[in-house]
């Protein structure tokens, strides 16, 4: 239940508030492959037809929208965006009002199809304006100011919506994916601090500090005990990412592995040639290895405080601010903003960090054989 996307999925309506929407995308990747070119307009049409078909089928045993001459989709949702769009409506339209919204809402086998074609509709909906661009388009595009931004921005965003396809993954499986990393992130931190901090206060409450410290043999340990530490929280990460990459799989979204990393609309990443299973493998990845770096502090605190009380004191706030760092570096992993200067930004945040992680563990170490008794 930690994994709160993944959990509410597919009734929790990720990014569109339907749970109808990425399960039709799935189908569409099954059916079409992971993209969707812009010259396959037949194959567009052929979809949007039989969805239109079996919604027909079920409204036209509907007398009451017969009556009023509403009989396939096309009518029916003209019909319904009129009544939407008026503030003050009649009897008898607040009567059909409700009919529509049954249909829209309420009836599973229409609601499934009514959605099932705005979600189709969607693929197209940026088509010219975030792929399949002319250059003719991109121009006006850019004299509007709609590719405004860096010069870094600018260059791959060209790239990007020039292309003459589109990636079927949808923008909703990134929402899914970096909101239960950011998660899972935190729950690793929160899982090492629980395995190492008490086997190191047990360590100091017993008093084996002291005879460790006597021999050379001893100090060494200091090492060995760190190492076996981040071997330990190695494990049980890995094992925690495979649980995830498990759940993922049974939840049926396994399909859009082979995509490549980019959304139709709001998502444009900087490794968008990547597959999405990839990128996924590479956000664990990061993750992982940003949580094991701070092994280095989570030890340094199990050897400093000298009781329980102190070092949960100590523990809360520090992996919360660790949690927070994880957050700000890897929420939406490598995604391009228009204000961007450095393409994966969050490469250089973790070499930083693991560099002042290795300089902390090189001053600890140091510090470890010269310890006072």
């Amino acid at each position: 239940m930690t994994f709160t996307q993944i959990y509410l999925y597919p009734t929790g309506g990720q990014v569109t508030n339907t749970k109808y929407d990425i399960p039709f995308t799935a189908e569409l990747v099954k059916e079409w492959g992971p993209k969707w070119k812009v010259k396959d307009e037949k194959q567009y049409q052929e979809k949007h037809q039989e969805l239109e078909r079996g919604f027909a089928k079920i409204i036209k045993q509907d007398q009451e929208l017969s009556k009023r001459g509403i009989v396939d989709y096309e009518i029916f949702n003209k019909k319904y965006e009129e009544l939407g769009q008026k503030t003050t409506l009649s009897k008898q339209e607040k009567e059909l009002g409700k009919i529509l919204e049954n249909y829209v809402f309420y009836n599973d086998k229409t609601s499934k199809i009514f959605l099932d074609i705005q979600a189709l509709e969607h693929i197209r909906e940026f088509q010219g304006s975030e792929y399949g661009v002319s250059d003719k388009k991109y121009k006006e595009l850019k004299a509007d100011g709609f590719f405004d931004g860096t010069k870094l921005y600018q260059k791959a965003i060209e790239k990007r919506v020039k292309r003459d396809y589109i990636s079927l993954v949808h923008e909703g499986v990134f929402y899914i994916l970096q909101e239960d990393m950011v998660t899972i992130g935190g729950l690793i931190m929160i899982c090492f601090f629980a395995l190492i901090i008490p086997y190191q206060l047990k360590q100091r409450l017993r008093q084996v500090i002291p005879i460790l410290a006597t021999t050379k043999t001893g100090r060494r340990i200091y090492q060995i005990q760190l190492i076996a530490s981040a071997l330990v929280a190695l494990f049980v990460g890995i094992l925690q990412m495979a649980v995830y990459g498990i759940i993922w799989h049974l939840k049926g979204l396994s399909v859009f592995w082979r995509c490549e990393s980019w959304g139709i609309a709001s998502n444009s990443y900087w490794c968008d040639k990547l597959s999405f299973g990839t990128y996924m493998l590479l956000y664990m990845a990061l993750i992982l290895l940003f949580a094991i770096a701070s092994i280095v502090i989570i030890d340094f605190i199990g050897r400093t405080i000298g009781n329980y009380m102190g070092a949960v004191a100590v523990s809360i706030p520090v992996c919360g601010v660790m949690m927070f760092l994880m957050r700000k570096i890897y929420y939406m992993l490598f995604l391009i903003t228009n204000d961007q200067v450095l393409a994966y930004w969050e490469l250089y945040a973790l070499a930083t960090w693991l560099i002042v992680m290795l300089l902390f563990y090189k001053i600890r170490s140091k510090r470890w054989k010269k310890v006072d008794l």
